[in-house]
């Protein structure tokens, strides 16, 4: 929803815009309390339906609510009657909204992207000899390895995607580059090509792409489709739209895109495959769920069952990529945890699938 100059969100007067980009719109404004301009940053409306990105995102507000430097604009998070929720930065450096200026966007995007840069480290955790080690330099995340485990692929500074064969020396190969956001990159599963979600305008599309080069966008209506996977056999995809206001877990015969049908019906995001194909996890509601499914008359598929498995603790805003995973043999989940808003942690879920209450 884009906001015209005289538009008041609670105490603040929107002045004049200032930038838009796909995590929301930055505008001029004016606090009417207490007489002073302000940054307002407007996130994209399916965040006020998304309740576990709500509570992602309160956790976040009163992280930087506790941060008082000179060097930091005080920031407050806020929700008007429209059910938009902003935050607003206190700034009375004029000079920021000064013709020909960078403005407040650009500053902000260094500053975050600076952020980001320390907090996209990608590392390898070799489990049997307990090393730790970076693959690459700052500023990967959306870590995805390949089914052979020899490869992984990267997106870097959120506008390439790049594939490095952790057993050489050599650089990254790139693989893909794009002006905006790519995210959720994952393998077919013959590791010959790429499904990935990239941005257009105010919308993600899906695309695949393989190794010799041919890209072609496989799911490309006015949404935001993201988080593509493939079932191990590479008959299913899975991926989430908020073509109905908020995010859903979809899934569509592979490669035709035929046969779809809706998984999820109250939020979902990041599903991922069972090793055998047969089902489908995904978060909702601050929990993991499993949604079992079978084929249908025609050569679809049928959800035949779904029930919540545990409640997973988010990891807070800055984690890029998939907060969780499944491993080869389907008896243990790895999650990235927020513990207190105040540290990450992974754990280990053992016998999650036989008893739900065991962890």
């Amino acid at each position: 929803m884009t906001f015209s100059a005289g538009t008041h969100l609670g105490p603040y007067e929107i002045l004049a815009p200032a930038g838009a980009g796909g995590m929301g719109e930055v505008y001029k404004a004016r606090d009417t309390r207490l007489d002073r301009t302000v940054a307002i940053k407007v996130l994209p409306s399916e965040f006020a339906q998304n309740v576990e990105l709500r509570h992602r995102l309160e956790r976040e507000a009163r992280a930087i609510a506790s941060l008082n430097h000179p060097h930091i604009c005080t920031s407050t998070m806020s929700e008007a009657r429209t059910g938009s929720i902003f935050w607003s930065w206190n700034t009375s450096r004029e000079k920021l909204w000064r013709p020909g200026s960078r403005g407040v966007r650009s500053r902000f995007r260094k500053r975050s992207r600076s952020r980001s840069r320390s907090l996209m480290l990608s590392t390898r955790h070799d489990v049997r000899r307990k090393l730790l080690s970076r693959l690459g330099p700052p500023g990967g995340g959306y870590p995805a390895w390949s089914p052979d485990g020899r490869r992984l692929a990267l997106v870097k500074d959120l506008t390439r995607l790049v594939v490095r064969d952790i057993d050489e020396e050599s650089k990254p190969e790139l693989w893909v580059t794009h002006d905006s956001n790519l995210t959720f990159p994952s393998w077919t599963p013959d590791g010959r090509s790429l499904l990935y979600s990239k941005r257009d305008r105010q919308n993600y599309d899906v695309v695949s792409k393989s190794l010799d080069g041919d890209e072609k966008i496989l799911l490309g209506e006015p949404f935001r489709e993201i988080s593509p996977r493939l079932t191990p056999d590479g008959h299913w995809l899975a991926y989430q739209s908020n073509e109905n206001g908020r995010f859903e877990v979809f899934v569509r015969a592979f490669p035709s895109l035929a046969h779809k049908l809706q998984v999820s019906t109250a939020g979902a995001a990041q599903p991922i495959w069972s090793p055998d194909g047969r089902t489908l996890y995904y978060l909702s509601d601050e929990s993991l769920v499993a949604a079992s499914l079978a084929p249908a008359p025609g050569g679809g598929l049928v959800l035949v069952s779904s029930k919540t498995l545990f409640p997973v603790s988010f990891a807070a805003i800055g984690t890029f990529g998939r907060i969780y995973d499944i491993s080869p043999d389907g008896k243990r989940f790895l999650f990235i945890v927020d513990r207190a808003g105040t540290a990450s942690e992974i754990r280990v879920v053992l016998n999650g699938l036989s008893d739900p209450g065991a962890r």
